[in-house]
């Protein structure tokens, strides 16, 4: 095949073409995560395994941090072995079918009790279950506070080793086991028996779900009353979606907006004006809401805004010149007669504030002085 060499106008049509390829491109749809919990289990029971020592009892207390716990500890006999799985499932979880679980985050409220200074009590086992099947076991090496505490084990990025869907976080069995390495204390004189303490046991799950939905179009902007404006385009959609706007000061914490911009499932433009952004820097993302529930967002954009003016005419009526507070030097002031026509101002001092405006030169009567988006009317003496 023989090359063909490229001219100057077929390279220039080339890149226009590529160009127009970039122009009409879908907006790029960032799946973040959402959080679903923390939930509390419905189900709780001590369960023995090869090599355990001492049983949890009432492992129902698990179900709520309320400081009544389930307890395990050495006896006389024993001072110091591994406690039975605290086993703890069912805990209703109603993640989309469709959605992609990003982590699992688990939070155990535990505390060492009768210490006395002496002996301690560490984690044997920490491990999420899968139905049957056990994931990575996050157990640390700590010791255990001596008062109640909310300890995490894995994160909203952890899968714990194991691959999920929607149904495996939803199924009753869906559960963690927890176990503890007691470790008493005797001399012959003093003898320390601990006992292992868990208030409270409770999962979150982070989830993404990719909607039926194509954003063609993301932006925020400014307008001349110093307002944020979003605005976006969507292409066909399979069903119909709500188009929550969500802001926040820093990226991470979100705040509603409104919940109320709901779209038809067809190609459509949306605005939504924020007339009271935040002062300085601040961050917008849209919610994407099917009819079944499921979420998605869109890529985060960001908005400066600048501080609110106070502009001050005066004196006001004036003889000879009138002096303006809060302007910008150089900014451009108009004066106009009360019939809109403008009227050379003379000299202003455009290096100075207050700005100084001569309206020695003007008959008595109503004008209008205009700095900026700011129309002040002034009374020529």
């Amino acid at each position: 095949m023989r090359l063909i060499p490229l001219n100057r106008r077929s390279k220039l049509a080339i890149i226009l073409f590529c160009c127009s390829l970039l122009t009409t491109m879908p907006v790029q749809m960032h799946a973040q995560c959402s959080a679903s919990g923390p939930r509390n289990p419905g189900t709780a029971k001590d369960s023995t395994y090869p090599g355990s020592d001492f049983a949890f009892g009432s492992p129902n207390n698990t179900f709520t941090s309320n400081g009544v716990s389930s307890t395990a500890g050495s006896i006389a006999s024993l001072i110091s072995g591994q406690t039975d799985y605290l086993k703890v499932s069912n805990f209703g979880f109603t993640i989309p079918t469709s959605a992609t679980i990003c982590g699992i985050q688990v939070d155990v409220e535990k505390s060492a009790a009768a210490l006395l200074g002496l002996g301690s009590i560490k984690d044997n086992h920490a491990l999420i279950l899968k139905g049957n099947t056990a994931g990575n076991d996050n157990a640390n090496g700590t010791n255990w506070p001596t008062s109640n505490t909310y300890v995490s084990y894995g994160s909203n990025t952890d899968l714990w080793g194991l691959s999920w869907t929607a149904a495996d976080i939803n199924s009753s069995n869906f559960g963690f086991l927890f176990s503890a390495n007691i470790i008493g204390f005797f001399n012959g004189i003093i003898t320390v028996l601990p006992i292992a303490q868990v208030d409270n046991i409770r999962i979150t799950v982070s989830y993404s779900v990719v909607l039926p939905i194509q954003l063609t179009q993301f932006n925020v902007t400014g307008n001349k009353y110093n307002s944020a404006v979003l605005q976006w385009k969507t292409g066909e959609q399979t069903e119909p979606v709500k188009y929550i706007v969500e802001r926040s000061p820093n990226g991470t914490v979100w705040e509603t907006l409104t919940n109320n911009v709901p779209g038809d499932g067809s190609g459509q433009s949306f605005t939504y004006t924020d007339i009271k952004p935040l002062t300085g820097q601040s961050f917008y993302r849209l919610k994407m809401v099917t009819i079944a529930g499921a979420e998605s967002y869109s890529e985060i954009k960001k908005f400066l805004s600048e501080p609110s003016r106070v502009i001050k005419c005066y004196p006001n009526p004036a003889t000879s010149y009138v002096q303006i507070e809060g302007a910008i030097p150089g900014e451009r002031i108009q004066l106009t007669d009360i019939y809109g026509q403008r009227i050379k101002t003379g000299s202003t001092e455009v290096n100075r504030d207050p700005l100084r405006v001569d309206v020695s030169h003007l008959q008595p009567g109503a004008y209008f002085i205009t700095v900026g988006n700011t129309i002040m009317k002034i009374r020529r003496n």
